[in-house]
């Protein structure tokens, strides 16, 4: 054991050196290039131990594979081996300690020369893509380049996590990079150039080498070493196998010469050892003697028993170790002092136990949980400075402690935390610290008091216990307060860890309890608003948690800020729909909008925070007593009384009746656990963290007439302001006839501002409304109980009594006295009551009850043309009434004393200012009779077939009129259509032009509005035309459902004839009824027309209007036509709300910017857009939306709309541009001009495009001072008197496009060889089309040229492929057996007549024929192919059902049951899911899994065992044992993870070297002091110092101990003192000593003293050896290394993995996979990066394609892309659909990749809605990079270069600076003055100002230089 931890204490060491010192780091690199095969902790070894060895090998190996021997004596070189539990050694001997025999073999040892350097240098540029024109050195030196880089894009993250401790640490991502690359870089080309003998060509200097030294500790050490080893291991043995091949070439004779001994390396001076020597020997030798000589190694490496040399058996000792050859010539090395024994290399060597394969060493190279012996960590932190603190950073700490801890407010810390994650701005950030802090705190810090207090104008500081009206007060703006935040929660000071995870939740709970109570306060409820909480429950907390977990929900939150949006919106024009307006929407949104925010991950927090006292300030105490008064107007009264000569004593009675006994909390500065009482004694104050303040009654009178006589008791010292109390006292006899009409109804009665119940009603009510219970002694009535609430709030409580069955009467004061009333309800029954006539909800469906029976009831859908009875039996029946809420009313009697609405509607026109002709109300009324006459022309004219034509708009004033007209349009409108919906036909012209005139519901809010009386008719008829869907539709869309007008889309349609478009596929998204399609030039009517449109009603008028056009009624976003329209117009919804889209999530897009993304992802490349669009597109101030947009299309033009120019049809007022955008080929990376913003001449802010086109903007861009006067918002005000039309026609000449029609000829399209595409054929597939074969690509389909034969093949296939989808369609939606065996039948029927035809589908033919198709490999699917790839038989699709649809499991019986659905449904503890899945309680289910899942206490989140069991359970055990002292239900998870701690290693399994960084420094003074005696008086001047920041050790006062024996003689010498051994020892340096001596020149050099320095390493290795004896010895010392060391390298538990749980849902049934593949595909889900290393046949390929399934569908990628060998694509297919015979796979051939096909096959790849991509290797190399985007890494390599060489500079002055002293500031001379870039470099290294000269620096450089020299030569007596 002892030997092994000498081994590995000399890595150690090792290490420590190299990264030491440059030359070190060349000396090594030298050794490594010559044994570049072994891994880098071997290569260490060898360096250390035989720094000139040249080839190594195993005894076994050299004795019987070589058949050499190994000298008698020779010392092997030990190499460690760490991949097992334990660490072992072996040994190998280099090539120089053997010898030969007449039969041996002599290794081959490759050099580059004349005859192989032209074909290596073609192999390198073959292999690596390095032109051959560079040269041999130069494409080495370009290799290495393009292998670091590479290195670093695959391990980035592993390397980021082993900087910890080193001088790399402070670097930030880029300059770590930076760091790695130049130094690996550096390190690679110094081993191949070495090894290729081309290290001259490169002329590397010194400095190269030096940026080791950032590279300081063993981690950081350890994986740069292996990255070049590796990299140069993998350069070279290319470079071997072409000089072997040219070696094999050679004549036979000349292989006989010896020639294969000799190394073409340049020559170093020979030594006895070298090979050449060793062979001459060797050859002297007798047979016998030869034999005699060989031995095996001893247990210290060396040689010294016999061996016969050859094994009896003719087996191979050294078998497991290497299948190879190794050996060769001798080198020596020159370099600076020699190790005692050294180390070789191999080149044909085997693969050691010590070097692993390339998996496992990288796993000990980066992973930082996992340790080795040669990994330490950094101890970080100093003593405390006991020095006094200066008032300045008392002020400091004081501040951030007030900040921290103070301001009084719940939860601050998480707010600021929370705003700080989502990116706010200081200034956002200091507004919100206004309202967060308020009132006083103090604080007692380092023993002394300051005070705080917060108000608006700042913070105000003192130290003693004021700070308001201090004189001595600093005062702190919310500015800087906010920055200083900022700081803190970047520096981790601010809070800690788990209120930052906490935060989210924690905002957001707030945010919900708010709109709870504001969703409570108003009437959205009942007039529609707010859609989303009607399913809120009704008791606190239960309401706010459950809409607090809904809002974590994206689209939910998405869709309630939308609703919110609107409400704000409505309340702004109806302020009576909220009732007490405590809380208004406006105030809530901010916040909600926050919570749609992405947000960063903070810097990680501290885990406690520190105990802070505080203490009541006098400023709080006199806030109480200002602020606080007993009851209103008391403080009037108060400050009456005091201001009168009384005396004391009568003030202090005064005092006592005025606060009698009582109290409140809060109580102090609105502290959340605060609490004022008073009583006899006097007014007790309690706070949190405070002690408790008793202030006697003369106390207060004595403070009170200071406060008075300082103008501080009143604000205004007003004697007069006194609040009247609040009312109790109703109507006595009033109320009680009213309770004597209703004795069984809950009656209460309006009193001011309040509805108050009385008595056993009060009783009741309180508890069910959640509000106080008070007794009142009330005249005529006595002392009752009274509850009460807000009267506007009375829906609330009627709905909170109702709802718990009790009846209620509401009334309030009639105008001729007494009550009238209000609501009369009666409670919830059990049992609904309902009619015939009666309209109910069930699911989705409202039906009519047509007959009620004993047993039954019937009911009927009346939205069906031909209607459909559904029977349901009774009781049934009122179960499902009672489960949706719209069915509620049937469960109440009503009874209201308000007279019902007349039903009646008449058109009266209001009085409108629009410019715009008001048509008569003769003719509005005519196109509301036009209904009835048309209806009876219908019938008389049923038996005429119609054909609707597309309406034609030609009327430039559509939608025009005052909001009454354009609500009677819209209603006549929505008549006709359902009249004609009714009679099952097409609308006729003159109803088309009804419906034309629709204009939506924008802009009409007040038609939804029940409370506006001159409204009330319109509301009537429009809530009864519309089903409660429509309704809320049409409601919903009165923010964003505006048209456009005729005469903007005349000029966009214009712009597009411009462009040379007539006709093609036209798509207009958000279609509306299809103005656009209405306004289409007669020059495009040959176009496709396509609409989407997501609003039922309008949908449908548009799909009457234009029966031609193909219009669905959907979201956007659940369209998909990619690359297929050639011209997209509309005019798209604006908004600040996002839409729900997996694929653009991620971009975060308001509504328009998606619209346009994905119109761009639709329309092919080529094609334009013409979009009206917000002016915030262009104009907003990030600019990544326009960055994204410019990168896929062109900029065409862009106009700029005066905000008039909708307002006549719309009836709004906005400014919108105009679009024109072209799609680009490809994506290209690029940021022109617009996508910045300029300013007008009056400097308001505009895109750059209309700085540049002014001519384009048609109005002047100005402030909007109309949004509520704060000039953030621009406007374009329109120009008096200009024509819009003619500004148009004269904008849309300037713009600049051509229109690119698909390259077809006129032949092809007049002999039909081309037709427009199908949308309802596949992309990519072939398709009959009246009998002829066409071929899908994008938007349009072609016939291709085919002979008979492959024509019918084709359309076999074709017949083929449509059986199957339609077998696979009735498997996926739980087609009948029967069905499913007809299916199956005709497909084999099908397949049979075709294969007997044609053959099998596998075949070539059928392959060449139909390979283009994109379900080819579907059908190859249907055919299982034995190894001679003939027909085995047919697949399992032919008899059995391949495809299960899965039913999701509703119900479980045990929680266990319910965890198993979670994590296979959801991927994680969902306990919603699963309390759902159960029916129980989720705390109940928690009990039940106890043990088995598990809350994280910081991520508050539930996680199963496996998870939270693994990983470093040390650091969780302290957080839950943290969590589990304030919350006792995590002791159940300390109680598992302490069963899951590993075991503590002992210190016998310890090994502490000097040095090491984690061994506190108070040991190392310690053991100084006892080791070298030193005396009492001398210990207090010598210290041993440690900087984290460098891990550099320093021993003070070394030149103390001038007389001291230890320090000079026993360990150390007069040259190197013990003191400076161990520092060197400290710093992993060995000691060496120099000596000053003058060259030939007369220079002065250092030069080693070698025997100096061997007595100084032999101290030093006494100094070492008395450390290891010393460490142990005191078992207090011991106890604490050993429990730190535990800590730090002993903590981590690996993950088990367990996939039983996963559902793989479309998976084929008959394949079911085996445990260790389930387990995988876990692993490969929720452990991210997987090495899938099962032997052959085990099933790896299923593995990885149900893993990508499941990540699919789990929603964790979108596409998955498998690379493999290229003659494995068609049998990866072929798997993947027998596996998945439903999904959507792509597979790649040579054919698609050929340089024609490539742009365009890699097009569909990214656009193709993909389940998987499936590629070969060598199409997978061929995927293009833009040249755009390798212009943009060529700049990021030079920025990085030149960064690098300016870092580089920096340390060398680091250096300088060091020796110089410099503390403050530096002063650059010579050329390096002038580059900025050095100067950043030099202030972040040196944390030094760089001081700029103002006379010229070259020629200050120049004078120094001078200076130095001549100091230099009076210093030599010149």
């Amino acid at each position: 054991m002892a030997k092994l931890e000498n081994y590995v204490e000399l890595a150690r060491q090792t290490m420590r050196e190299i990264s030491a010192d440059g030359e070190n780091w060349h000396a090594f690199l030298t050794t490594a290039s010559n044994v570049y095969k072994y891994g880098f902790y071997d290569q260490l070894m060898i360096y250390a131990q035989r720094p000139d060895a040249t080839a190594c090998a195993s005894f076994e190996l050299w004795t019987n594979t070589m058949r050499r021997y190994v000298r008698h004596g020779a010392k092997g070189i030990a190499l460690l081996d760490m991949t097992g539990d334990v660490p072992r050694y072996h040994y190998v001997f280099d090539a120089a300690d053997t010898g030969m025999r007449k039969d041996s073999r002599s290794p081959f040892v490759w050099a580059v020369n004349e005859e192989n350097s032209a074909v290596i240098g073609t192999m390198l540029e073959k292999e690596y893509e390095v032109s051959a024109n560079r040269g041999l050195a130069g494409q080495l030196e370009k290799i290495a380049m393009q292998k670091a880089m590479d290195y670093w894009q695959e391990h980035q993250d592993e390397l980021r996590d082993i900087v910890d401790g080193s001088l790399l640490m402070e670097y930030d991502e880029l300059n770590l990079e930076l760091a790695f690359r130049n130094t690996a870089t550096t390190g690679v080309q110094y081993m191949l150039l070495n090894r290729c003998g081309l290290a001259e060509e490169h002329r590397f200097e010194p400095e190269d080498f030096t940026t080791i030294l950032e590279w300081n500790t063993p981690q950081a050490l350890t994986a740069l070493g292996t990255a070049v080893s590796e990299i140069s291991e993998e350069v070279l043995r290319s470079i071997e196998r072409e000089a072997r091949s040219v070696e094999r070439s050679r004549p036979y004779a000349e292989l006989q010469n010896g020639e294969r001994l000799s190394d073409s390396r340049p020559e170093n001076p020979g030594r006895a050892g070298d090979t050449g020597q060793v062979r001459q020997d060797a050859q002297g030798l007798s047979a016998r003697t030869q034999e005699n000589t060989v031995q095996q190694p001893a247990a210290d490496g060396r040689t010294d028993g016999a061996s016969d040399g050859d094994r009896p058996d003719g087996g191979r000792a050294g078998e497991p170790h290497g299948q190879r050859d190794g050996g060769g010539a001798g080198r020596e090395r020159s370099t600076e002092g020699t190790r005692p024994d050294g180390v070789g290399r191999r080149d044909e060597q085997p693969e050691s136990a010590g070097r692993g394969n390339r998996t496992e060493r990288a796993g000990v190279r980066l992973n930082p949980g996992q340790t080795s012996l040669f990994e330490t960590i950094t101890e970080y932190g100093e003593g405390a400075d006991d020095r006094a603190v200066s008032a300045s950073s008392f002020i400091s700490k004081a501040l951030d402690t007030a900040l921290r801890f103070g301001g009084n407010g719940e939860d601050t810390r998480m707010e600021l935390a929370f705003d700080a994650m989502i990116g706010k701005t200081n200034e956002e950030i200091a507004l919100r610290m206004k309202t967060l802090y308020h009132d006083g705190n103090g604080f007692e810090l380092d023993g002394r008091r300051f005070s705080v207090w917060f108000d608006p104008s700042g913070i105000q500081m003192a130290a003693g216990d004021r700070a308001r009206y201090a004189n001595n007060a600093q005062v702190i703006s919310w500015t800087d307060a906010a920055k200083r935040v900022g700081e803190l929660i970047e520096a981790g000071q601010f809070g800690t860890q788990l209120e930052n995870v906490e935060a989210p939740g924690t905002i957001r709970r707030k945010v919900a309890e708010r709109l709870i109570y504001m969703y409570r306060d108003s009437a959205a409820r009942e007039n529609g608003y707010l859609s989303l909480m009607t399913d809120t429950p009704l008791i606190f907390p239960d309401c706010v948690n459950h809409l607090s977990e809904k809002m974590e929900q994206p689209e939910f939150l998405h869709g309630l800020i939308r609703q919110m949006e609107v409400f704000a919106d409505a309340v702004a024009m109806q302020p009576d729909l909220m009732r007490f307006r405590f809380l208004l929407p406006k105030d809530i949104l901010p916040r909600l909008r926050d919570l749609a925010l992405a947000r960063k991950e903070l810097p990680e927090g501290e885990m406690l925070l520190p105990d802070v006292r505080g203490f009541m300030t006098q400023d709080e105490i006199d806030a109480v007593l200002t602020q606080s008064a007993p009851i209103a107007g008391a403080d009037s009264r108060i400050y009456q009384f005091f201001s009168a000569p009384h005396s004391t004593n009568e003030k202090l009675e005064f005092l006592k009746n005025e606060y009698g006994i009582g109290g409140k909390m809060p109580g102090v500065s609105g502290e959340h656990g605060s609490s004022e009482s008073h009583d006899a004694k006097g007014i007790q104050l309690r706070k949190s963290n405070c002690p408790d303040v008793l202030l006697k009654w003369n106390q207060v009178a004595e403070r009170i007439d200071r406060l008075i006589h300082d103008g501080h008791y009143l604000k205004s010292d007003a004697p007069d302001r006194i609040e009247p109390e609040i009312s109790f006292t109703p109507d006595v006899e009033a109320y009680k006839r009213l309770k004597d009409e209703h004795p069984r109804r809950l009656v209460g009665v309006r009193v001011d501002d309040t509805l108050l119940f009385y008595g056993d009603d009060a009783k009741i009510a309180a508890p069910l409304m959640d509000t106080r219970l008070f007794e009142r002694n009330i005249p005529g009535m006595g002392t009752v109980s009274v509850t009460g609430m807000p009267f506007g709030r009375w829906g609330v409580a009627a709905k909170a009594l109702t709802e718990n069955g009790h009846d209620i009467y509401f009334a309030e004061p009639a105008e001729q006295g007494g009550y009238e009333v209000v609501k009369e309800l009666d409670g919830r029954r059990d049992e609904p009551s309902y009619q015939v006539g009666d309209t109910v909800y069930l699911g989705n469906t409202a039906f009519l009850i047509e007959e009620i029976t004993d047993q039954h009831v019937n009911l009927r859908d009346p939205t069906l043309l031909y209607p459909i009875s559904r029977v349901e039996r009774r009781d049934t029946f009122e179960q499902m009434l009672a489960e949706d809420t719209r069915n509620d009313e049937l469960f109440y009697r009503q009874t209201d004393a308000m007279p019902a609405e007349s039903e009646n509607f008449a058109l009266t026109e209001e009085v409108s200012s629009d410019p715009a002709p008001q048509q008569p109300q003769e003719e509005i009324r005519l196109h509301n009779l036009v209904i009835d006459l048309t209806g009876q022309e219908t019938e008389r004219k049923e038996a005429e077939p119609y054909k609707a034509q597309n309406f034609r708009i030609t009327d430039d004033h559509l939608g025009e009129g005052g909001a009454k007209t354009k609500y009677a349009f819209n209603i006549a409108a929505i008549q006709t259509l359902k009249q004609i919906e009714a009679e099952g036909r097409q609308a006729r012209p003159d109803e088309q032009e009804i419906l034309s005139r629709y204009v939506g519901w924008g802009g009409l809010p007040q038609a939804f509005d029940a409370e506006n009386a001159s409204w009330q008719k319109e509301y009537q008829q429009l809530k009864s035309l519309l089903t409660d869907e429509e309704y809320a539709a049409a409601r919903g869309s009165t923010l964003n459902a505006h048209y456009t007008s005729p005469v903007v889309i005349r000029a966009m349609y214009e712009a597009l004839d411009s462009m040379s478009f007539q006709d093609g596929n036209v798509l207009e998204p958000a279609c509306g009824v299809g103005n656009f399609f209405g306004m289409l030039p007669e020059s495009m009517s040959q176009s496709r027309l396509y609409g989407v449109e997501l609003d039922s009603i309008t949908g449908r008028m548009a799909r009457q209007l234009y029966p031609d056009a193909r219009i669905e009624i959907t979201g956007f976003e659940k369209t998909n036509r990619k690359d297929f329209f050639d011209v997209a117009v509309g005019n798209v919804p604006f908004g600040n709300y996002k839409v729900a889209d997996r694929a653009f999530d991620k971009y975060g897009f308001l509504i328009h910017d998606y619209f346009l993304a994905k119109t761009l992802e639709q329309v092919r490349p080529g094609g334009v857009i013409a979009f009206i669009t917000s002016k915030g597109t262009m104009d907003k101030a990030s600019p990544d939306v326009r960055r994204y947009i410019a990168q896929r299309a062109e900029l065409l033009g862009a106009i700029r709309l005066p905000n008039n120019a909708f307002k006549a049809n719309a009836g709004t007022e906005v400014t919108s541009d105009i679009l024109f955008l072209q799609k680009r080929e490809h994506p290209i990376d690029i940021a022109p001009d617009w996508i910045h913003l300029g300013q007008t001449a009056d400097g308001v802010p505009v895109n750059s495009y209309f700085v540049d086109h002014p001519d384009m903007v048609l109005g002047k861009m100005q402030w909007d001072k109309s949004m509520y006067g704060n000039e953030k918002e621009t406007t374009c005000e329109p120009i008096p008197g200009a024509d819009l039309a003619q500004q148009l026609h004269a904008a849309v000449r300037n713009i600049d496009g051509e229109y690119k029609r698909i390259e077809i000829s006129e032949m092809d399209i007049n002999e039909g060889r081309t037709i427009p595409a199908d949308p309802d054929v596949r992309n990519f597939s072939y398709a009959l089309v009246n009998g002829q074969v066409y071929y899908r690509e994008n938007s349009v389909m072609t016939r291709p040229v085919l002979n008979q034969t492959t024509q019918e093949r084709i359309k076999g296939m074709i017949e083929l492929r449509d059986c199957v989808r339609k077998l696979i369609d009735l498997q996926l939606t739980d087609g009948s057996d029967a069905e499913i065996r007809a299916q199956q039948a005709e497909l084999g029927r099908m397949y049979d007549a075709f294969s007997a035809e044609y053959g099998i589908i596998n075949g070539k033919a059928n392959g060449r024929a139909f390979e283009g198709d994109s379900s080819y490999y579907l059908l190859c699917s249907l055919e299982i192919l034995d190894e001679d790839r003939k027909l085995k038989r047919k697949a399992d699709i032919f008899s059995k059902r391949t495809i299960r649809r899965r039913k999701p499991v509703t119900q479980v019986d045990t929680a266990s049951e319910a965890l198993a659905v979670s994590i296979g449904e959801r991927a994680k503890v969902d306990l919603p899911f699963m309390a759902r899945l159960t029916g129980k309680a989720e705390d109940e289910i928690v009990a039940d899994l106890q043990g088995v899942i598990f809350l994280d206490p910081l991520e508050q989140t539930w996680q199963t065992a496996d998870e939270y069991l693994s990983g470093n359970v040390r650091a969780k055990l302290r957080v839950a044992q943290t969590a589990a002292e304030s919350d006792p239900s995590f002791a159940v998870n300390v109680e598992a993870l302490q069963a899951a701690q590993p075991k503590d290693l002992d210190a016998s399994e310890i090994d502490v070297r000097l040095g090491t960084t984690w061994v506190d420094k108070a040991y190392i003074q310690r053991f100084m002091i006892e080791l070298l005696g030193i005396p009492y008086y001398e210990q207090r001047r010598i210290h041993v110092n440690y900087a984290p920041q460098t891990a550099e050790w320093s021993i003070d006062g070394k030149s103390l101990l001038s007389e001291n024996v230890n320090n000079h003689m026993k360990y150390g010498t007069r040259c190197a003192p013990a003191l400076k051994i161990l520092e060197d020892t400290l710093n992993l340096r060995d000691t060496r000593v120099y000596d000053v001596v003058q060259d030939e020149n007369g220079r002065e050099k250092r030069e080693l003293n070698q025997k100096e320095t061997t007595i100084a390493q032999q101290k030093q290795q006494a100094i070492k050896d008395a450390f290891r004896d010393w460490v142990w010895k005191d078992p207090t010392r011991r106890h604490e290394l050993v429990t730190r060391y535990n800590e730090l390298f002993n903590s981590t538990r690996p993950r088990e993995y367990d996939g039983s749980h996963i559902v793989f849902d479309g998976m084929n049934p008959e394949i079911t996979l085996r445990e260790h593949q389930r387990t995988a595909i876990a692993h490969v889900l929720y452990g991210g990066n997987t090495l899938l290393a099962h032997q052959v046949g085990a099933g790896k390929t299923f593995e990885m394609v149900a893993a990508a399934m499941e990540s699919k569908r789990l929603g964790l990628c979108q596409k998955s892309m498998f690379v493999v060998p290229n003659h494995l694509t068609e049998q990866w297919a072929s798997e993947f659909l027998r596996l998945y015979p439903s999904a959507n796979i792509l597979v790649t051939t040579k054919k698609d990749f050929e340089k024609a096909k490539r742009k365009q096959f890699c097009a569909r790849i990214a656009t193709g809605d993909y389940d998987a991509v499936i590629i070969g290797h060598s199409q997978f190399e061929k995927i293009p990079i833009s040249q755009e985007r390798q212009e943009r890494l060529l700049r990021e390599q030079i920025d990085e270069i030149a960064a690098g060489i300016e870092m580089a500079v920096a340390k060398r002055c680091f250096v300088m600076a060091k020796k110089a002293g410099a503390t403050d500031s530096i002063t650059l001379t010579g050329g390096c003055a002038k580059n900025e870039g050095l100067k950043v470099a030099i202030e972040h290294v040196l944390k030094l100002k760089v001081i700029n000269l103002k006379t010229d620096p070259q020629l200050m450089g120049a004078l120094g230089a001078a200076e130095y020299a001549r100091q230099k030569g009076i210093a030599k007596g010149a």
